[in-house]
């Protein structure tokens, strides 16, 4: 699954938030993340893997002020 948010303030930048799935070989088990990506110009400027989509659109809302209604999932 995956969500995006556009904003133009301060700065137009573009963030995506993907989920994802890692598979640990050790316990065999499958573990869910969720990657947070903030763009500016097209490029990908800053990164960070949170437990739940909540915890990644709060970081987004508290280091880039990513208002939490901006959220639209795209797949």
């Amino acid at each position: 699954m995956k969500w995006v948010a556009e904003i133009t303030y301060p700065k137009p930048r573009r963030f995506e938030i993907t989920q994802e799935g890692l598979y640990n070989l050790q316990n065999h088990q499958v573990a869910v993340e969720f990657h947070l990506i903030a763009y500016e110009n097209g490029e990908g400027f800053d990164d960070s893997h949170q437990d739940t989509l909540a915890l990644a659109q709060e970081i987004a809302f508290e280091d880039f002020q990513v208002p939490l209604n901006a959220w639209k999932q795209i797949e």
